[in-house]
């Protein structure tokens, strides 16, 4: 004879009454009982998936770097819809590490699960504590580019 899971206990229900006919449970509290929030959901996604992040090789041209990073398929659930440009906080949300300065300047259209980000060529370079000690405030201070690729 094979033995039977213990059963959860929805909220309200009283002890050893669960199963018993006509016993009244809240639905909205069940409900909160038996699922997560979506934001719980989030982060419980973010911590499963976030090692199956792809991020590409770094390329440049003559005034910025760029890279790609394709969410895995448990993450696209939580891309906004429609797909719009990412705040570095919404994008470090899914789960996407990177170092300072990147910004995800456009959305392909046909896979928006691939971000695509740039910034300034040389950027750790520039902007390294050790490499602003000495420099001027406007340097230090200077704005990214917003020039796209073609």
């Amino acid at each position: 004879m094979q033995q039977q899971p213990a059963k959860l206990k929805a909220p309200g229900a009283a002890a050893g009454a669960a199963g018993a006919a006509g016993a009244k449970v809240d639905p909205a509290a069940a409900a909160a009982f038996l699922k997560l929030t979506l934001e719980e959901q989030r982060r419980v996604d973010v911590a499963k998936y976030s090692e199956e992040i792809y991020y590409s090789e770094r390329y440049s041209d003559d005034e910025s770097e760029y890279r790609h990073v394709s969410l895995p398929e448990g993450l696209r659930k939580y891309l906004p819809h429609p797909p719009r440009l990412m705040s570095e906080t919404e994008w470090r949300g899914l789960g996407v590490r990177q170092s300072a300065g990147w910004q995800h300047y456009m959305v392909h259209e046909p896979e928006p699960y691939v971000l695509l980000f740039k910034r300034e060529r040389d950027f750790q370079l520039k902007y390294a504590p050790s490499a602003v000690v000495g420099a001027s405030v406007n340097a230090a201070a200077a704005p990214l580019g917003g020039a796209h690729i073609k």
